[in-house]
């Protein structure tokens, strides 16, 4: 068999949110058989700002725009007023809703080719929707269910025979409205674009000062800038879901609007109850990151460029290091990729050909590298390029293991994992860190101690019953994202110090619209992707940690395969928060109609990967 490096595009200019997909080249050198992904959705011609009712839109245009009214800082009765310019006829006087904005996804897929009919004066089209969450200042909240929801949207003119369309009514033919009926709808697009997705940060309520993202939105308002807006919803405390793993920060209040001096931010304070000198640093570092998008404008740097002043007193000069405090920047970049096949463990070396020795397995454990369907591989201290433990779930005697290599030299030892009762199945295991890793066995949820001889223990997540199929550890390692029968939900991780026991705290369901997911990734510190099915496809699709927003870009296009029966195996590893070293796109692997597939923007140069594994999947994943 050649050899060869192959690379193939598994479909042009496909996305998810940004991200296109490629081939990697299969046991044999073939990649995937059949239909390649192509990209779904878009949003072409939808405007970048809230528009304004106007004579002479049509009547997709009077739809669209209509699902963008609710955006806004002003309050309820302002957007109500919005809406209320795109309303008539016998709508107008029964439409009444409460303060609450519902996020809907709209099919733009569908809205894009359903055609218009016409009716007497009016016209009607058909629209299909998933009511999302409700918007609220701390994120998404999210409803019960996500449920497709079909609507004839009748548009009629104003005045007989004129260009002044109106919606003048909603009839709903299918779905469970009673979420939606009585508030205002903003689409998943409008929210994309006309509010800032950005992360607050807060530290961790345990002793070692580590920062906690905390994804919100808000909204482009020309009077009030995004960064003060960010440090208000900062000072006022993070959502529900983590409060119990987080610390409220201290009571700060600001003079005015933060200014940039001399290529120093200046926060100035009215209100801050602090008198030792050595808390200043980690408000420095708390500030930085919250403030990313406008410290990158001025520094990518390790110092920070806030200044701190208290009543116009500095208190904290510019320069200080900040980086540090977010776990998720010190993370290697994302370029060392390992495979099972064959029930192997090898390594994919881009552009280079396939070292024979890939793994410490081969070199010093006789008979080890073998019989393996998942494994997990964390990165060295000392030559992060190197595995420096490894965990591999081996088949023996047609029941899995776990086998825990906590050291790659040639004093490793292996360590069975022993659970309580014998699992007859287990996922892909996570490393939290050298000591600790997450393990799901029969669909529950472990806390497994590498490096002591103790059972694992079983962590309990609240509001969640059904068996876990699939989840992903975040870049900080204090989220936890996990996929049952009943959806996706992320879950707030606890650690404590004492024992440095591992348990679940605040949880929160993430709505999506694929269904029956079959993998989660964490992208970015912000960004998930999930692998499920939509109309019958499977397929991928980033979406934002809320499930408010579906393509970092903002394109809401995604991959979708036609004919496959499912995405089997997914892993992603995030983009790094670091302004200098991340480049806003986290890469996505998995398995597909039994061979592997990347997602990125640069197509991956692979190499066969060893012998074919008769019939048996390819099982992509990063070192950690």
């Amino acid at each position: 068999m050649d050899r060869r490096t192959l690379l193939r595009l598994a479909g042009a200019g496909a996305t998810v949110g940004g991200l296109s997909a490629c081939g990697i080249a299969s046991h044999d050198g073939i990649v995937v058989d059949g239909t390649g992904p192509a990209p779904i959705g878009g949003a072409s011609g939808t405007p970048a700002r809230r528009p304004t009712w106007g004579v002479g839109l049509e009547a997709k245009a009077v739809i669209r725009d209509f699902f963008y009214q609710p955006a806004g800082d002003d309050g309820p009765e302002q957007a109500r007023a919005r809406c209320r310019a795109y309303l008539g006829g016998e709508i107008a006087p029964t439409w009444k809703p409460g303060n609450e904005i519902t996020v809907i996804w709209l099919d733009q897929e569908q809205f894009d080719v359903a055609i218009p009919t016409s009716n007497g004066d009016s016209t009607v089209v058909r629209i299909e929707f998933y009511p999302l969450g409700r918007l609220t200042a701390k994120g998404l909240t999210p409803l019960p269910t996500t449920q497709l929801i079909t609507a004839d949207v009748w548009v009629t003119p104003r005045t007989p025979n004129g260009n002044d369309n109106v919606i003048t009514k909603i009839e709903y033919k299918s779905g469970s409205t009673a979420d939606v009926k009585n508030t205002m709808l903003l689409s998943s697009f409008a929210l994309s674009q006309l509010y800032d997705y950005r992360a607050l940060y807060f530290f961790s309520a345990t002793a070692t000062k580590e920062l906690v993202p905390d994804a919100r939105y808000v909204y482009k308002a020309p009077d009030t800038p995004s960064h003060r807006k960010a440090i208000e919803l900062l000072a006022a405390g993070p959502s529900d879901w983590l409060a119990g793993i987080v610390a409220q920060p201290l009571e700060m209040k600001l003079k005015d609007t933060p200014t940039t001096d001399g290529g120093k931010i200046v926060v100035n304070l009215s209100q801050f109850d602090v008198k030792e000198p050595e808390l200043f640093d980690p408000l420095v570092a708390q500030l930085s990151w919250t403030l990313l998008p406008e410290v990158k404008t001025i520094t990518t740097r390790d110092t920070s460029p806030v200044q701190i002043k208290v009543e116009s007193v500095v208190k904290a000069d510019a320069g200080k290091p900040y980086k540090s405090y977010n776990a998720a920047a010190t993370r290697h970049p994302a370029n060392r990729l390992f495979a099972v096949a064959d029930g192997k463990v090898r390594r994919i070396r881009i552009g280079e050909a396939l070292d024979p020795k890939v793994t410490f397995l081969d070199e010093t454990i006789p008979n080890q590298n073998q019989g393996i369907e998942w494994a997990a591989c964390l990165a060295s201290k000392n030559a992060p390029e190197d595995i420096g433990a490894l965990a591999v779930v081996r088949i023996e005697g047609n029941r899995p293991k776990l086998i825990i290599y906590p050291r790659t030299d040639s004093s490793s030892e292996p360590r069975q994992i022993r659970f309580r009762s014998t699992p007859d199945k287990i996922l892909r295991p996570v490393f939290v860190d050298r000591e600790n890793l997450l393990a799901v066995a029969d669909g529950k949820l472990f806390h497994v101690r590498t490096t002591i001889d103790a059972n694992p223990d079983q962590i309990s997540i609240p509001s969640i019953s059904d068996p876990i199929t699939a989840y992903a550890l975040s870049p900080e390692r204090r989220r936890l994202a996990v996929v049952t029968s009943d959806g996706l939900f992320v879950v707030a991780l606890s650690r404590e110090l004492e024992g440095d026991k591992i348990s679940a705290a605040g949880v929160r369901r993430v709505p999506t619209v694929p269904s029956n997911l079959t993998g989660v990734g964490f992208t970015g510190e912000s960004w998930l992707v999930v692998a499920g099915f939509h109309r019958g496809n499977a397929g991928i699709m980033e979406i934002s940690l809320d499930g408010g927003v579906i393509g970092r870009s903002g394109g809401q296009t995604w991959l979708k395969y036609q004919g496959f029966p499912s995405i089997t195996s997914l892993m992603a590893y995030p983009d790094n928060p670091d302004p200098e070293r991340g480049a806003g796109i986290g890469r996505v692997v998995y398995t597909a109609n039994n061979s592997a597939y990347e997602t990125q923007t640069i197509s991956l140069s692979a190499d066969v990967i060893g012998p074919k594994p008769e019939g048996r999947v390819i099982n992509p994943f990063f070192l950690e």
